[in-house]
C-alpha cells in the first residue's frame, strides 16, 4: 500500500518552527515517493507563498502541487501570483460561504478560466459529512449551502450559463486531477 499523496498545512498562525519543520518534511516525502503534494493554507496572510517559498527551497516540482483554499479570496491578482509558479490551486470550498459567497468564488472561478488558468484549476468543496466540534444543526445553520453535491446542482450549471464549454468543465473535473495523480 502506497499514500496518494502528501498533506502540508500552514494557517492563521503563519510559519512557525514546527510548522517549517513537517512542511519540509512533506517536501522531503514528495520527492522521495513521487506523490504530490496537497495543502491547506490560510489567503487572510497569504501563507501559501510561504509553502510555495518552501517548496522551491527543497526542489518539490510545483506542478505536483496543489495550493488548497485559495478559493477563500477573490483577489485575482494574488491567485495568479500562486498560479505562475506552475501549482495548481485548490477552489476547494464551494459552500463555504462563511469565508467567500459561492457567488465571487463562482465569479472567480469562470475569470480565471478566461485568464487562460483553466490547466491549474481544481474545484472541491471541502466536505465533511460530520464535524464532531458543532452541533449538526450549528453546522446547518452557519453554512446552509455546503454539501458534497453543490458543485454539480450549482456551480455547473452556473458555468454553463456563463458559457464555459462542456470540454472546459471537463478539464477541471476530469484531465486536471488526472494530471496531478497520473505520473
Amino acid at each position: 500500500m502506497r499514500a496518494a499523496f502528501v498533506k502540508a498545512v500552514i494557517d492563521a498562525p503563519g510559519l512557525t518552527k514546527d510548522v517549517e519543520f513537517a512542511i519540509r518534511a512533506a517536501a522531503k516525502a514528495h520527492i522521495k515517493t513521487g506523490v504530490p503534494i496537497i495543502t491547506h493554507s490560510f489567503v487572510g496572510n497569504k501563507s501559501s507563498l510561504e509553502l510555495i517559498r518552501i517548496f522551491k527551497e527543497e526542489g518539490v516540482d510545483l506542478a505536483r502541487t496543489v495550493i488548497g483554499h485559495v478559493g477563500d479570496t477573490d483577489d485575482i491578482s494574488f491567485i495568479e501570483q500562486i498560479l505562475k509558479t506552475g501549482a495548481f490551486i485548490g477552489l476547494d470550498r464551494f459552500g463555504l460561504d462563511i469565508y467567500l459567497p459561492l457567488e465571487k468564488r463562482t465569479k472567480t472561478l469562470i475569470e480565471l478560466i478566461k485568464r487562460g488558468w483553466i490547466d491549474q484549476i481544481l474545484l472541491s468543496h471541502d466536505y465533511c459529512p460530520t464535524i464532531d466540534w458543532y452541533p449538526h444543526e450549528e453546522v446547518v445553520k452557519l453554512v446552509p449551502n455546503w454539501s458534497m453535491t453543490l458543485i454539480f446542482e450549482k456551480v455547473i450549471p452556473t458555468l454553463r450559463s456563463e458559457g464555459i464549454t462542456e470540454e472546459q468543465i471537463n478539464k477541471i473535473l476530469i484531465e486536471n486531477p488526472k494530471k496531478l495523480f497520473i505520473r
